[in-house]
């Protein structure tokens, strides 16, 4: 015994106008006040197919502008409203990182290893001991040239300072 069609009103010409919009089958259940699986299995009666996934807004001439202004793949993400994820894979896939700004070089904080106050810690807020021994804060993780704590042999190498 066969199921009775409880929506008559949603026909096959109602579908494929909402389909022609892009709508998936929950906007559309949504649109006409019904459940995904009554779609579902009004498209599947009538042989139509939904689109699987939503036009990609991709622009490869801004996506390269971004990149060469210094934006983050987060900034880029927000201005496409798509997720960072996606955002990476469309510059792995087009092959254009080479067209991303040059992050700005950070100082390397394995020099403070060689800091006559450093711990021997290997985090970053521990690794500084100079707080606690002088009792006033410095530039932490500063250039080695502004640092009065590093002494330089005459082989090159760092080596302390004794106190």
């Amino acid at each position: 015994m066969g199921r009775t069609d409880l929506r008559p009103d949603i026909t096959k010409e109602v579908l494929e106008e909402y389909i022609r919009k892009g709508y998936s089958q929950n906007r559309i259940a949504i649109t006409l006040g019904t459940t995904q699986s009554t779609i579902f299995n009004k498209l599947k009666k009538y042989g139509l197919q939904v689109q699987k996934t939503r036009p990609s807004n991709y622009d490869e001439k801004a996506l390269i502008k971004q990149l060469q202004n210094g934006w983050t793949t987060e900034q880029i993400a927000r201005y496409f409203g798509v997720c960072t994820g996606t955002v990476g894979s469309w510059i792995s896939k087009n092959k254009l990182g080479k067209y991303r700004k040059a992050s700005p070089k950070k100082f390397d904080t394995k020099l403070c290893s060689t800091c006559i106050y450093g711990t021997g810690k290997k985090t970053d807020m521990d690794r500084c001991n100079y707080l606690s021994i002088t009792g006033h804060s410095r530039n932490k993780g500063q250039p080695e040239d502004g640092c009065s704590k590093y002494v330089k042999n005459v082989n090159g190498r760092k080596r302390r300072r004794k106190a």
